[in-house]
Order: structure tokens, then C-alpha cells, then sequence
């Protein structure tokens, strides 16, 4: 990986810390200190091979290894005797693409998002030949990981051979989120998002739809944003020109805290209206969306990239049109107004979550990920 790891990467955490089979060793470039970065550090070996002065400023301005570093990788790898490699984000796999083809073991590499639709069509298009020389056909990634049919044929448009393609989601910690609600005190409907606070998360639109909202029923609401990120002053803006005082914006929460927790807990609705932003960026399969669900919340959110392939509308969730106001202030009025309908919503929603989308029944599949390019490599040496 590139970073180790901020808090909002809990996909990365969730897949090396819930191994079955397979013990992990980490190989990152870039520290990023907090509870993560920790507990991985206590849970497996770890290196970080940019030195300081030359190698340092090489990675920073080029984001290449020196050949020292290079060969610090490939001497921890080996000594690992590591079977097989896992990059996470397809853009990060092309700081090792070289260390990949030097080691000559079966890799494979995980795409979330940005990697397979923004960032293509960076520097005039070069993305795309990038991830082609680096990603796509470097000989020993035997696999390319997509969440969702809908990424796979993100991946297929940037050039990635379909046989290299498997779709795999990897799930949520739902124990985690599993929480027991009471029966809530008072009138007010809080509605939720966590998230960070990027273009493609819709925030702009859920407080469009929040303050329609607010005026055309005849009952108490408020809109609660966690998270932090660079549209954090504009949201400010938005807030302020919106003339609520009913909107809060609350900043950065760690994952799995008991903050976390009580914000999912003291909800009524979880709302995650992702879209596709101008720059092409787009989600996922939104983890956020799922541990909603897996805590008890009635969840809102939009027909998009990944979301649709796991959530059914009107069984799970509701799903909305991406950037549709009236239709998301539509949703929102609906749960707000029929507290058995949002009961039965979050019940279902919960049970979804809890046996279908489960992390430990998707580590038991990556493994088997692992398995056949392992087993295939070997055949193939063979």
C-alpha cells in the first residue's frame, strides 16, 4: 500500500486484519500516524522503505523508489516468503510495479474508485497508459479486483484485460456496528451522514433536499455531518447561506469509536447521496452506506457505481437518481413521516448487511482469490 493508513481507508484495515488462512506483512511508503497505523504495526511486520534526503525527496515529487529502496522491498518480501502480493488501489501499484516484476510472485490489486475513473484520465489521458504498462499488463498481476460489475466495466474502458478481472466486495465489520436502540425520546428526526467531505459524497445536494425538506413538513429535523476533508469550508458556506440552524457539522470521528457509535445510535436516518463528480470520480461501494445499515439505521442513498449491485430499493435501502433533489427530499420526507415504514427499512436493511455483506464470509472468498493465482502461478511455472 501507499498509505499506513488513515482512518478513512477501514476497507484496507478490515481485509489484512481479518486474514483466515494467510498471515500479512505490510510494505507501505507513506506514514500516516493514528490508531490504524498502530495496530497494524502491533499485528504484523512492517516496512517502510524511503529513507531520508534523496529517496525521500525522489518518492515525494516522481512518487518512484530508488533502487536501494527497491531492493529493500524485495529482500523484506523475501524474507516474508510471501506467497502472494495484495496492493490496495491500482493508482499505488505503480510505485511496484518494478518491485512486482523483480519478485516474480502472483499479485493482485485492488481498485476502489478514483483509481479506475478519474485518475485514467489524468495528464491528458496518460493515466490510462499507466495503469496499462504498470497495472494491466505487468505479467505477474494475476488478478484485478473489482467491487462491483459496474467498476469491472470501469476497468474494461481503462484497459484492463477481462480475464484479469474478478469481482469481489469485501464486506463490513457488522458486529462492529450492531447496536441495540432503544425507544428514542422526543419529536426530532435527526438524519446522518459520515463521510469525507468530497465532491463525489453529494453532500451540496443532501442540503438542498434537507432544506426543502425542512419547509414543506410540519415536523422537527436535523441534519448531522461528520467527517472532515477539503470541502469542509465550503460546506461551512453552504450551511450558513442555507439560514438553518438545524444543521450541524461536526468534523472528524475515528472509525469503530465509541463516537462513531453514538452518532449511529443517536440517529433516525443515515443519507449518503454519492454522485458522480465533475472530475469523473466516482465511489465504490461506500462502506459507510453498509455500517448504517448494519447498525439499525433506515438508510437513503443513490443509484450509483456500486451501490445498486448490493442494495435493492425499497428492500434494503432507498435508492434515489444521483443529484436528484426532489427525489432525495422526496425519500427523506417519506421516512421521516412514516415511522413504520423506517422501522421496517432499518430492520431489513440490518439483516441484509449483517448475512450478505459480512467481512468475514468476504475474507473467506479473497483467500480463495489468493488460492487460485497462487495455484495458477504454479501451473504455470509447471
Amino acid at each position: 500500500m501507499r498509505w499506513c493508513l488513515p482512518s478513512t481507508a477501514s476497507f484496507i484495515r478490515n481485509q489484512i486484519v481479518y486474514h483466515q488462512r494467510y498471515e500479512p506483512a505490510l510494505v507501505y511508503t507513506q506514514p500516516k500516524p493514528g490508531a490504524f497505523h498502530d495496530e497494524l504495526h502491533k499485528r504484523a511486520a512492517t516496512l517502510n522503505p524511503i529513507s531520508p534526503g534523496l529517496g525521500s525527496k525522489l518518492y515525494k515529487y516522481t512518487r518512484k523508489l530508488t533502487p536501494s529502496a527497491k531492493q529493500r522491498v524485495i529482500e523484506f518480501v523475501k524474507k516474508q516468503n510471501a506467497e502472494v502480493l495484495h496492493v490496495h488501489y491500482g493508482v499505488d501499484c505503480l510505485v511496484y510495479a518494478d518491485v512486482i516484476r523483480e519478485l516474480k510472485i502472483p499479485a493482485c490489486v485492488s481498485f476502489y474508485g478514483y483509481d479506475c475513473t478519474e485518475f485514467p484520465r489524468r495528464f491528458y489521458g496518460y493515466g490510462k497508459t499507466l495503469l496499462k504498462n504498470g497495472v494491466f499488463h505487468n505479467p505477474y498481476v494475476k488478478a484485478v479486483l473489482a467491487m462491483s460489475e459496474d467498476m469491472k466495466k470501469d476497468l474494461l474502458s481503462a484497459g484492463c484485460p477481462e480475464d484479469k478481472i474478478i469481482v469481489h466486495y469485501y464486506g463490513i465489520e457488522s458486529k462492529q456496528f450492531a447496536i441495540t436502540r432503544e425507544e428514542k425520546k422526543g419529536d426530532v428526526i435527526k438524519f446522518l451522514i459520515i463521510s469525507g467531505l468530497h465532491p463525489k459524497k453529494g453532500h451540496s445536494y443532501l442540503i438542498e433536499a434537507f432544506k426543502a425538506m425542512s419547509a414543506d413538513i410540519d415536523k422537527k429535523v436535523e441534519l448531522h455531518i461528520v467527517g472532515d476533508g477539503p470541502l469542509y469550508g465550503t460546506l461551512q458556506e453552504l450551511v450558513a447561506k442555507s439560514g438553518l440552524s438545524n444543521i450541524f457539522l461536526h468534523g472528524h470521528v475515528n472509525y469503530g469509536s465509541d463516537q462513531h457509535r453514538a452518532y449511529l445510535r443517536d440517529a433516525d436516518v443515515f443519507v449518503h447521496p454519492s454522485v458522480t463528480s465533475p472530475t469523473g470520480d466516482k465511489e465504490g461501494i461506500p462502506g459507510a452506506v453498509i455500517e448504517a445499515m448494519a447498525s439499525g439505521l433506515p438508510v437513503i442513498t443513490t443509484y450509483h457505481a456500486g451501490i445498486p449491485s448490493v442494495i435493492e430499493n425499497e428492500a434494503h435501502a432507498l435508492l434515489v437518481k444521483e443529484k436528484d433533489v426532489s427525489a432525495l427530499q422526496a425519500a427523506m420526507t417519506r421516512l421521516a413521516m412514516d415511522p413504520d415504514f423506517r422501522a421496517r427499512i432499518a430492520r431489513d436493511g440490518q439483516k441484509h448487511a449483517s448475512e450478505k455483506l459480512d467481512v468475514i464470509p468476504k475474507e473467506i472468498e479473497l483467500e480463495e482469490i489468493y488460492d487460485l493465482i497462487t495455484t495458477s502461478n504454479k501451473s504455470t511455472k509447471g
